[in-house]
């Protein structure tokens, strides 16, 4: 019994003995990795792959194409009746050994779809390709679109890249703040990106680039950063003044966005108290005075909100010990004089006391001249003492009279 087969581009012929043994052949088909996707410009030259392996010569590669799956090759012998055979060529693939397909002058809505190669090896396999053109990247947008851009330090603004529709295929899109790529902040979906305010970043350029097509340059949108942070200031130290004096200290701040800063002070444990200006400014300080200070710096964000800081200072006025008054004192000649000075203490609190008299001085706070006679009447001067930290001392003296009597 002869089987014999012929295969023609609009009928295939057989007779009855071969019906079984094609229908079997037929219904075996091995798919090789489905729709892949290939892309090409109009009125270009692309050439469809087909990866199928075969090395006999009498393996027979068909392509099919849009519309319906028409036959538009058998290896590199293309079907007559169709239209824009001119346009259509076949090229064996000498590593897989099937033909590719080619396709001149590209046209849109004629070669675009899915076209298919099968080779007729046992099992028949068979590979998809779906063509499709390329749509440029032509618009790519930030939202928000504001440039600059404003963000606040330490919070977080989400901005997207927005690219036309229509561009295929779906573009890559990587974020650069400056040169330093920061795609991979983006985690999953890079056409959005989170941004965390960063003093840093002011004025530093973000740029998301788009692009679709390896052979052509990325398209670009930009905007610059505008980071709003508050001043920062100087730590001020302790003040420590002596009481009279005029106390001045300025309050200083590093640069700030923006830039615009004002400054008051006030007094932490007076709520009545407060000082416009860079500037705390006591004349004539007294003791009541001493305490901790504050001086705030702020600035006003676009948005109205505001950015501050902050530093305390402490003021610790000095001042001396205050002697208490001594009255007269009158004692019989021979007997023994004792007189204690006492003070309120001063700041510092640490205190020293002498007593004087001319051509006389005797340390401590207590006078004492036993068996005393009549020649030790007269004025003694108790004086106190403590020690500022400037190295300067606070005094206080209390004079008082001695008067010495005879019995006689």
């Amino acid at each position: 019994m002869e089987c014999r087969i012929m295969l023609h581009f609009n009928t295939i012929r057989y007779n009855k003995y071969c019906l079984i043994w094609l229908v079997f052949i037929v219904s075996i088909k091995e798919v090789y990795n489905q729709n892949r996707t290939v892309y090409g410009y109009e009125r270009d030259t692309v050439i469809l792959i087909c990866p199928l392996s075969t090395s006999a010569e009498s393996v027979i590669t068909t392509w099919t194409g849009p519309p319906e799956n028409v036959v538009y090759f058998y290896n590199d012998i293309k079907n007559p009746s169709i239209d824009r055979g001119e346009r259509l060529f076949g090229i064996r693939n000498t590593a897989s050994g099937a033909y590719n397909l080619g396709i001149t002058n590209l046209t849109i809505g004629v070669d675009d779809g899915m076209f298919s190669c099968e080779v007729n090896t046992n099992p028949i396999q068979q590979y998809f390709v779906n063509f499709k053109f390329y749509v440029d990247i032509h618009n790519v947008t930030l939202i928000p679109s504001a440039n600059p851009l404003t963000i606040q330090e330490d919070t977080q603004l989400e901005v997207r890249c927005v690219v036309n529709s229509n561009a295929a295929p779906a573009p890559t899109i990587t974020w650069y703040l400056e040169s330093a790529n920061i795609t991979s902040i983006a985690v999953t979906n890079t056409t959005f990106i989170t941004l965390t305010g960063n003093r840093t970043n002011n004025n530093k350029t973000l740029q998301c680039r788009a692009t679709n097509n390896n052979n052509k340059p990325p398209k670009t949108a930009n905007t610059t950063l505008n980071v709003e942070y508050p001043p920062t200031i100087k730590t001020l130290s302790q003040q420590d003044i002596v009481e009279g004096r005029a106390l001045f200290v300025t309050c200083q701040a590093t640069p700030r966005n923006p830039n615009s800063t004002t400054f008051y002070w006030i007094k932490v444990d007076n709520p009545g108290f407060r000082q416009n200006g860079l500037s705390l400014q006591v004349p004539n300080i007294q003791r009541t005075s001493s305490g901790t200070y504050r001086c705030t710096a702020e600035n006003i964000y676009i948005n109205g909100e505001k950015g501050q800081d902050s530093q305390t200072m402490v003021v610790n006025v000095l001042y001396p010990p205050t002697l208490i008054t001594m009255s007269r004192r009158n004692i019989i000649e021979g007997r023994d004089l004792s007189v204690y000075c006492t003070a309120t203490p001063g700041n510092p609190t640490s205190t020293t006391f002498y007593w004087t008299n001319p051509g006389f001085r005797q340390n401590g706070s207590t006078l004492q001249l036993p068996n005393i006679q009549r020649t030790s009447s007269g004025t003694y001067r108790c004086t106190t003492e403590n020690n500022y930290n400037n190295g300067e001392k606070g005094t206080d003296s209390q004079s008082m009279i001695v008067n010495v009597q005879s019995l006689r």
